[in-house]
């Protein structure tokens, strides 16, 4: 009988799952959203990961292999992409086939906001006491550099200016992803809603 992994994860793989000290890039993935979800150590690490869960199928590393296996044939996928379980639904816990996406690297780092680590102020603002005035800026992916999109009177105005920036990024993404699932949601995540003039 094998030791389950991370305590709730069954390795039925058929085959060595390494080789010449290299792991599968599947056991990889599925191991590492095993160890986000029940590893304490990593959960005290990364707050954020905190009751995360991965649903009842995917314990069983076959079936989560399957589902990756197909997603990536369907959809064409580069080598290499994350495992996303909160575009699709930015509140979701829960790692399962309904709420995961693969997507590229650059589209994951571009969506991720260090929220622990952007301080008092919207994320994509800061504030110059010089000029007494909050600059917005935002890095543009498709350029490779951070960009200054303006200085506002207040916080929130910069920071509107900076999800407009994100959202008109996030569009020229969309057009390039294969699931219409993850291209819905990037043109979706940053959408400003105004309010209708009466």
């Amino acid at each position: 009988m094998k030791k389950l992994v991370h305590g709730v994860g069954n390795n039925d793989a058929d085959y060595r799952i390494v080789n010449d000290g290299v792991h599968c890039r599947y056991y990889k993935k599925w191991e590492g959203m095993l160890r986000r979800c029940y590893s304490p150590f990593y959960t005290n690490r990364y707050p954020s990961y905190r009751d995360c869960l991965v649903c009842d199928e995917w314990k069983t590393f076959s079936v989560f292999r399957d589902w990756m296996i197909q997603y990536e044939s369907e959809y064409d996928c580069e080598i290499g992409c994350h495992l996303d379980k909160d575009l699709l639904s930015p509140s979701n816990k829960l790692y399962s086939p309904e709420f995961c996406v693969l997507i590229p690297a650059s589209v994951n780092t571009f969506i991720t906001d260090c929220s622990s680590a952007r301080g008092k102020y919207p994320i994509g603002v800061s504030y110059s006491k010089s000029k007494d005035k909050f600059t917005a800026t935002c890095c543009d992916p498709f350029i490779g550099k951070q960009i200054t999109l303006g200085r506002y009177n207040t916080s929130l105005e910069a920071h509107e200016a900076w999800k407009s920036r994100k959202h008109d990024v996030a569009v020229r993404y969309s057009y390039l992803q294969k699931d219409p699932r993850v291209s819905l949601a990037l043109r979706e995540r940053y959408k400003i809603m105004h309010s209708s003039k009466t």
